[in-house]
Formats: structure tokens, sequence, C-alpha cells
């Protein structure tokens, strides 16, 4: 998206005025962008609605640019064609878990129920 907005013109050179009206669209595109993902503007209507358990009014992939659980990837728009080539690498921190967590797994998992 950013390298696409500097060389306008096509001759392999970027000047400063191109710069610097790159680089003013590119941060009309980013408050555009932000003014879309902000769900809020105060803590008492997000704390209303979350006690309320009322859903946000805007879709995922409108507050986001990927999907953050493995089960919005189905049927999550990408927008741009070059974020698709940057969501296939990005980095994924998955849930690790300790030995203790684990063991406590299996024993759940044959029904044990604890000392009574």
């Amino acid at each position: 998206m950013m390298m696409a907005q500097f060389d306008t013109n096509k001759d392999a050179k970027i000047s400063w005025d191109e710069f610097v009206q790159a680089l003013e669209r590119i941060k009309e595109y980013v408050d555009e962008t932000a003014k879309k993902s902000a769900m809020y503007k105060s803590h008492e209507q997000y704390f209303y609605d979350r006690m309320q358990h009322k859903r946000i009014g805007v879709p995922p992939e409108v507050t986001c640019k990927f999907p953050m659980t493995s089960g919005q990837q189905y049927g999550f728009k990408v927008a741009q064609e070059n974020s698709k080539d940057f969501y296939h690498h990005a980095t994924n921190y998955p849930k690790n878990r300790c030995d203790e967590t684990k063991y406590a797994e299996v024993m759940l998992k044959t029904g044990f129920q604890g000392c009574s």
C-alpha cells in the first residue's frame, strides 16, 4: 500500500513533493481507518454495553486487519491484496501449557473427580 503511494508519476524517482504528498495521503488513510476501528468513544458506553451483553455494531473485519482467532478465519475478508501476503507470513503465538496443566487435563478427561 505505501510503496504504491510514493512514485505516482512512474519515473522511478521520488521527489520531495511526491514524498510529502504521499505521506499526507497515507496519514489521511490511517486516520480514516482509525475512526472506523474505534468501537467506543467513552468507557461508560463500553461498560454499559458489556453489562447488557450487547454485540458490537461492526463486524471483526472492520476493526481488525486479520482474524484474531482460528474460528474467524472462515469467511474473514482481507481488504487489500498485499495484506493477504502478510497474513500468511504473520507469526502466530499458540497457547502454551505447562506440564501441570497438561496433567490436569488428562485427569479430567479420564473422569477423575478428586478426593471426597
